[in-house]
């Protein structure tokens, strides 16, 4: 019984927190200069095919990791070039985010510590607009925190 709640928690907080923040991806513009500059690239890597060397209007673009550009060009495959797609990883993450601080939550604590602590992540506003902005820094900020709180669970875990 407390494996399926656990379990219905988990799926409910994420399918939840996912509509959440997909949820209004499309309705305003794309922010000048980054969330354009980093849709462009992903663009261009579509139209030419070059999936190594990122370039922006031709001219090539090294400042930020490849894997961004290929999660942006992924969704942009699935969905074509909108701001919904151009969006769409950053709102995954940070649904995965608050999955994370749910699951780790309820490992230290107990199941209602780590549902509220996710309910708290979810609804903070800089998290908010950092799930509805394109860029790398809330997937950086979601795969550190996961590193920490796997690596604060195996300890707290340990004998």
């Amino acid at each position: 019984m407390k494996a399926t709640a656990s379990l219905f928690d988990a799926l409910s907080l994420g399918l939840i927190s996912l509509v959440f923040y997909i949820y209004s991806l499309y309705a305003y513009p794309l922010f000048v200069p980054d969330e354009a500059r980093y849709a462009e690239i992903a663009r261009e890597m579509l139209v030419t095919h070059d999936y190594i060397t990122p370039h922006l209007n031709g001219i090539i673009f090294l400042d930020k990791p490849i894997l961004y550009y290929w999660l942006t060009a992924i969704a942009m495959k699935w969905f074509g070039a909108t701001t919904f797609a151009v969006r769409f990883f950053p709102a995954l993450f940070g649904a995965i985010g608050v999955l994370l601080v749910y699951l780790c939550g309820k490992q230290l604590f107990d199941r209602r510590t780590g549902f509220i602590a996710a309910l708290i992540l979810a609804t903070t506003p800089l998290y908010f607009v950092g799930a509805h902005y394109a860029n790398l820094d809330l997937e950086v900020a979601v795969l550190m925190s996961g590193c920490l709180l796997c690596w604060i669970t195996a300890v707290h875990a340990a004998p």
